[in-house]
């Protein structure tokens, strides 16, 4: 109940329960950081560059996936304890099967051009076919750890992202009703968004070409993460923004740039796990994480808001297709009550909806009664 106080007419409520769960949350999700982070440090024997020859590394990038594998099982448990129906567990599947197999493309077809990976020591030796441009033929050059990399580390961001949504972040969250019937923007691509990203694209193309020009190079890498990472988002944003929770994905874009700066400031890179080729680079490093490329940090600050807007587009997609359908069979149904009370003499009202069942006059002089006087 709320009181009144005499003066004033303020209004007084009682503060809510405090939320005991939070302390245990901030717990879990420190622990899900930290022991995949702890199993990758003790792959390391010894500083990169320094002690006798050898793998200082061994099995190094291998066991870094738990950064990614670590993260995604804990999530799902969390999921399968909160039992919550209004997740829409098949377009997650969906979404992360599209994005990933969207980086697996990536490998696959570029992976020779924008990457290397020098020690073979860190990984278990198992390859897949890429092509490669210089030869212009496929080589079995990509360790199988890519794969494995792709979809886990999409997979780990939408499940943060799904389960701060509907647990640790909720009050932040829209309602999915109402989220759901918002009405699409017309159109549902809004193009003008990309030009920020074609602005980037040309900034990008004139200061390698005019700024520090070096022959040979050309920021392939930089632009591909603004044309498949970036201008797709900003392209479905008013379509998606009013049904995403971005309390969450700010929460998602800290932790991504956390495990860049662990998993590849500080250790793919002094360790060799990937490289970068400079060709195909912007030119700007960062000398304090080992030379690293800035498109690194780039790439892993907009995924996160890439793989929200995605996964939301299609949910709200697939809502509104739903809704449709169902509007279909409702009309479907509304249309078969009209044609029976036709044929049963029953009343139908003026907006089309079925009568009470009472009989019309003029249906009971057609049928052969007298009328009642």
């Amino acid at each position: 109940m709320r009181d009144k106080r005499a003066a004033g007419g303020a209004r007084v409520t009682r503060p809510q329960e405090p939320d005991r769960t939070g302390p245990r949350t901030v717990l879990a999700i420190v622990l899900t950081l930290l022991v995949p982070a702890c199993v990758t440090l003790l792959a390391i024997k010894r500083p990169a560059g320094h002690g006798p020859v050898g793998e200082p590394s061994p099995f190094g990038y291998t066991w870094s996936l738990s950064l990614g594998l670590v993260p995604v099982a804990a999530l799902l448990m969390a999921a399968r304890s909160r039992s919550s129906a209004r997740t829409p567990w098949r377009i997650v599947g969906a979404t992360i099967a599209l994005l990933g197999s969207a980086g697996m493309l990536l490998d696959i077809f570029l992976g020779s051009t924008f990457f290397s990976f020098p020690n073979k020591g860190a990984t278990v030796g198992l390859c897949f076919w890429g092509f490669d441009p210089a030869t212009g033929r496929w080589i079995p050059g990509l360790p199988i750890e890519e794969a494995v990399f792709y979809y886990s580390t999409v997979a780990a961001e939408l499940l943060l992202y799904v389960w701060l949504s509907g647990a640790f972040l909720a009050r932040y969250s829209t309602d999915d009703a109402l989220a759901d019937r918002a009405p699409a923007p017309a159109p549902w691509f809004y193009w003008p968004a990309a030009l920020p990203g074609a602005g980037l694209i040309l900034a990008a193309v004139l200061y390698a070409e005019l700024i520090r020009p070096v022959p040979g190079r050309f920021p392939g890498y930089f632009i591909f993460i603004i044309a498949v990472a970036f201008i797709p988002p900003c392209v479905l944003h008013r379509a998606t923004r009013h049904a995403i929770n971005w309390q969450a994905v700010a929460f998602c874009t800290l932790v991504a740039a956390l495990v860049d700066i662990v998993w590849e400031a500080t250790l793919a890179g002094p360790y060799g796990w990937w490289a970068y080729r400079q060709d195909m680079m912007l030119g700007l490093r960062i000398t304090a994480w080992h030379n690293l490329p800035v498109e690194a940090p780039v790439l892993w600050l907009v995924s996160p808001f890439c793989v929200v807007t995605v996964y939301t587009a299609l949910r709200l997609a697939v809502g509104r297709r739903v809704r449709a359908v169902a509007g279909d069979y409702r009309r479907d149904v509304q249309a078969a009550g009209r044609q029976r009370a036709g044929r049963d003499g029953r009343a139908v009202r003026g907006d089309d909806r079925p009568g009470d069942g009472e009989a019309e006059p003029h249906a009971i002089a057609g049928a052969g009664f007298p009328r009642e006087h």
